[in-house]
């Protein structure tokens, strides 16, 4: 599911069609992989090419599509959670921003560009590369509402002999209720942006689930049932996957 191809200020959301209703005190589980590739443009203060990241959205907005560059898609759509994977520097000398560096992961609330938390601000979160190097990046994400917690996992594999698993530790930890934030029925799905940096950002697997359980590793290819998704920008879309049971599951593998 490719949200920008790797062209200058753009953005570029793709959301589910449908609401999905996370009544379990806003609880939910996913797991994803990205592949973010193609830079081009501008050098940041890492020293790093490429721009500017994409970001997981649960919004009561809609099909709609946020700021490019920095805005990476999400910003300016409220009521939102955002979990950003930042890959451009978006300093002070910005105005707006406030970034900590350019390589880092970052939560953010109803379109708000400047991050409530970042891996910056947890000491020992420091990420093993740079987002943007064309490798498989793995991330987990859970939202337990009756701990008002929510936890994000990052891995990119090193050597190719290794195993996806989930890590034990989280990246970040963020204590927040999200039941006073967002209502109970969401668009979910991912945003990006470029800006004079600019990177093609893929999303390469995917498995959502309406509360909180947490996946135990990489999303496998369900059977088949077609999910519509609006998309909005510049971003090319695929077909989608819904399995339902006990809970409601989204899966979408390429």
């Amino acid at each position: 599911m490719r949200l920008t191809d790797s062209l200058g200020f753009i953005s570029g959301t793709a959301f589910l069609e449908n609401t999905i209703s996370l009544t379990n005190n806003r609880s939910f589980s996913t797991a994803f992989k990205f592949q973010i590739t193609n830079p081009v443009g501008a050098v940041d203060s890492d020293g790093v090419t490429g721009a500017d990241g994409l970001a997981l959205v649960l919004q009561g907005v809609g099909n709609n599509v946020g700021g490019v560059g920095g805005g990476m898609g999400y910003q300016g759509l409220s009521p939102s959670l955002a979990v950003e994977f930042d890959t451009w520097d978006n300093d002070i000398s910005f105005p707006g921003f406030d970034d900590p560096n350019g390589n880092h992961v970052g939560i953010n609330l109803n379109g708000n560009i400047i991050s409530e938390i970042t891996t910056a601000d947890v000491p020992g979160s420091n990420l093993p590369a740079h987002m943007n190097n064309g490798d498989n990046w793995y991330s987990w994400i859970d939202y337990d509402g009756s701990q008002n917690l929510l936890e994000v996992r990052l891995i990119t594999l090193t050597t190719p002999e290794q195993i996806i698993i989930r890590p034990t530790a989280a990246l970040l930890s963020y204590s927040i209720d999200l039941e006073s934030i967002l209502p109970s029925d969401l668009f979910i799905g991912f945003a990006s942006g470029t800006g004079s940096g600019r990177n093609t950002h893929d999303i390469k697997s995917w498995e959502f689930i309406d509360t909180f359980e947490p996946i135990d590793s990489e999303v496998t290819v369900p059977e088949p049932t077609t999910v519509a998704l609006l998309g909005i920008g510049l971003a090319g879309l695929g077909a989608g996957y819904l399995r339902r049971s006990r809970k409601q599951r989204i899966k979408k593998s390429q």
